[in-house]
C-alpha cells in the first residue's frame, strides 16, 4: 500500500471473488488483486489467466470454477471501465489492464495515481 500510494481505507481484502479490491473515490473497484502459490502448474496464475482468456472467446460459457467465477466478476467490473489487475505468486508479479470482455494488456505496477481515472456512467 505504501509503495503504490494506496490508503488502507481504499482497499478491501477478501471481498467477493478476489483477494483484494482497491477503490477510487466514489467508484467501484478500479484494481483487483489475486495471489496464488504458483505462477505455473495446477491452481496457478497461468491456469487462471488461460481460463479467463478462453471464456472471453465465448462469454456465456464461464465454468463454475474458481477461475470461472473470478472471470465473470472481472468481466462485470470491466463493464464499468478499465480495471487494473495485479496477480502475484512465488517469483511472479503480473500487472495488466483488463477491458471489455476481458482483453488483457501489460501495464505498469498499479500505483494509485496511474490507476484512477474517470469511470463511464
Amino acid at each position: 500500500m505504501l509503495d503504490l500510494g494506496w490508503e488502507g481505507r481504499d482497499i478491501d481484502f477478501e471481498r467477493g471473488e478476489f483477494d483484494a479490491l482497491a477503490h477510487g473515490v466514489g467508484e467501484g473497484p478500479v484494481l483487483v488483486m489475486e495471489a496464488k502459490a504458483r505462477a505455473t502448474g495446477p491452481d496457478s496464475l497461468e491456469t487462471m489467466v488461460r481460463a479467463w482468456l478462453a471464456s472471453s472467446e465465448s462469454p456465456g460459457s464461464s465454468p463454475d470454477t474458481n477461475a470461472g467465477r473470478k472471470g465473470r466478476e472481472l468481466r462485470r467490473l470491466c463493464g464499468l471501465g478499465p480495471v487494473a489487475v495485479w496477480l502475484v505468486a512465488n517469483g511472479a508479479r503480473w500487472t495488466m489492464t483488463a477491458t471489455g470482455d476481458i482483453r488483457l494488456e501489460a501495464a505498469e505496477p498499479p500505483a494509485k495515481a496511474t490507476v484512477l481515472r474517470p469511470r463511464r456512467a
